[in-house]
């Protein structure tokens, strides 16, 4: 998405199918798809990748797999 010589950011999508077996936590049938948006920021130095954190949007992840958690009360 942008970057300069130190840091770099980067949005993509965490994207697949699962064609056989279960999805994780989810005892339903096979074929699930996910797609859970997520982004990464990297720090150079030297020329080198030296720290990345990423951010994945877990509500969706867990909406997408069923086990979405209940509201607070």
């Amino acid at each position: 998405m942008f970057g300069d010589d130190e840091w770099v950011f980067v949005e993509y999508v965490l994207a697949g199918t699962k064609t056989h077996g279960e999805m994780l936590f989810r005892g339903g049938e096979a074929g699930g798809k996910l797609d859970v948006p997520a982004a990464s920021t990297f720090h150079i130095r030297d020329g080198k990748i030296d720290l990345v954190r990423e951010y994945i949007d877990l509500l969706t992840l867990q909406r997408q797999l069923g086990v979405e958690p209940k509201p607070a009360a």
